[in-house]
């Protein structure tokens, strides 16, 4: 049976007074899923009390790739979050953990070198497990749930 676990990591930049579209023009190698502003409609009728933008580092099966991926992608944009950080906004690389359903147990596993990359950068380190969904469930009639961050993404990248 194939393990469907999923590893979706999320970098997220703001603060209540940063200028997001002003770095993303100075920094073209960030590339944001999202940006928004202070103010701006968010969920349930909630309104973003910060400004900033969220990129996504590429989700994938197997941690050590995607962390791997996490780690260039953060070197590569650290003049970009430590210029941020001077303008006041905090850094979250956020690891979503979809496990599957029948492993409860995981490890997410970052080298001393690779929290120092972070640490360069400003960039605090998050990691968010999502509830399990029963891959049999869809067979009994049940419906599964995905992350809707997740599927908003997929659909804009289509």
């Amino acid at each position: 049976m194939k393990d469907t676990t999923v590893f979706v990591p999320v970098l997220r930049v703001g603060s209540p007074t940063f200028d997001p579209h002003a770095l993303l023009a100075a920094h073209p190698e960030v590339k944001p899923y999202d940006v928004w502003r202070a103010g701006d409609p968010f969920l349930r009728g909630r309104t973003r009390s910060k400004s900033g933008f969220a990129v996504d580092l590429g989700s994938g099966a197997k941690c050590s790739t995607v962390v791997r991926r996490c780690i260039e992608k953060i070197r590569t944009m650290t003049p970009a979050l430590r210029k941020a950080r001077k303008a006041g906004a905090t850094s979250e690389l956020d690891i979503g953990v979809m496990p599957d359903a029948r492993w409860f147990v995981l490890s997410t596993r970052f080298s001393p070198d690779d929290l120092a990359v972070l640490a360069k950068a400003g960039v605090a380190l998050c990691v968010s497990s999502y509830p399990a969904h029963d891959s049999g469930a869809s067979r009994r009639g049940a419906t599964t749930r995905r992350r809707p961050a997740v599927r908003k993404r997929r659909e804009r990248a289509s």
